[in-house]
């Protein structure tokens, strides 16, 4: 049991459990009294005004009570509403080019994760669905979710595979028109990379087309493979690239990276806070914006082997000591505990 925990109650709204799921595991993995009640349990917040990527919770102690909420999304803007209502407002995408109010506090990402206590957050979350009446299809989707995505022990496993491969750059594409810039971008990277690092020995690199995928990017198309093979295609590469996500946000590819003690390099993390300080050697490996910049760096590294060791070793326990389920949710507590 987590030392001076409270009660604290997860307000299901039917968020998407990809962007979630570690924070629940890492309340359940904690051990504190922790319920899990439907939206309509809620008596302080409207909770038809809160938009999906927002989690909401209240956190009681000592006959006092806290409302705080996690937002996952990927713009670095807050939703007014939800901070409002809450004491607290974790935020995973908040830049440092931005002010924020005072109650506005990071958070380690969101990454899909399941492990230990999966059976008990299926349970609950099934029976939300099952008592209000809920579609098949949503079932099937948070079930899918659930099973599909690894545990924080499969994640860890993968920090004894051999290396395959040099480069590992396999991204999607977004379907929107109004990310066109980052579709270039990563189209273009992934080109480059080609060209220039193509020549290492078995690089795996290409984009993953969705429905939505122009013709002109045909040419550097690879087939989707299942999530854990993803994962295992990227543990046994030496070099992993890193791009952001939409609104420049931090990608759920960072944490996994961390988790399996790859090596990455790429584009500059704009997302702030204590956990993103703390990354092993950030100003030498994640500090490019260019194209030219990041191919150049790829080579380098491949070319030190007593760097990778060391920056592989540092992402694991970096990982372990900042990201964790664990490590997430401590930070929080104890940073609520001080508002009582």
């Amino acid at each position: 049991m987590f030392k001076n925990a409270g009660v604290i109650t997860f307000y299901d709204n039917e968020q998407n459990f990809l962007y979630f799921s570690n924070y629940l595991e890492g309340f359940l993995n904690l051990q504190c009294k922790f319920q899990w009640k439907s939206a309509e349990d809620s008596k302080r917040i409207n909770m038809d005004k809160i938009p999906k990527g927002i989690m909401v919770f209240s956190y009681k102690k000592n006959r006092e009570e806290l409302i705080f909420c996690i937002d996952t999304n990927d713009t670095p803007f807050v939703h007014e509403y939800s901070l409002s209502q809450s004491n607290i407002y974790f935020k995973v995408n908040k830049h440092k080019n931005l002010e924020y109010a005072e109650n506005v506090h990071s958070c380690s990402p969101c990454f899909p994760v399941s492990g230990v206590n999966r059976s008990a957050a299926l349970r609950h979350a099934l029976f939300n669905y099952l008592s209000k009446k809920r579609s098949k299809e949503q079932i099937k989707l948070r079930l899918k979710h659930l099973y599909h995505s690894p545990s924080e022990a499969f994640y860890r496993q993968l920090r004894t595979k051999q290396n395959k491969y040099s480069v590992f750059f396999v991204t999607g594409l977004y379907p929107e028109a109004v990310h066109n810039e980052h579709n270039e971008f990563r189209y273009e990277l992934v080109r480059a990379l080609k060209k220039n690092v193509g020549s290492y020995t078995n690089s795996k690199i290409g984009l993953v087309a969705n429905d939505n995928t122009e013709k002109r990017f045909s040419d550097m198309l690879v087939p989707r493979v299942k999530v854990k093979q993803h994962l295992i295609n990227m543990a046994e590469s030496k070099v992993n690239v890193y791009v952001r996500g939409v609104h420049d946000c931090i990608s759920f590819k960072f944490p996994q990276i961390m988790a399996m003690g790859g090596v990455a390099l790429g584009q500059k993390v704009y997302t702030e806070g204590a956990h993103i300080n703390k990354i092993p050697r950030k100003d030498d490996l994640f500090s490019f914006e260019s194209i030219e910049e990041i191919v150049k760096s790829v080579a380098k590294v491949l070319n030190n082997e007593d760097l990778m060791s060391s920056v592989g070793t540092a992402n694991s326990k970096y990982y372990d000591d900042s990201l964790s389920v664990i490590a997430t949710v401590q930070d929080m507590l104890n940073l609520l505990n001080k508002n009582f």
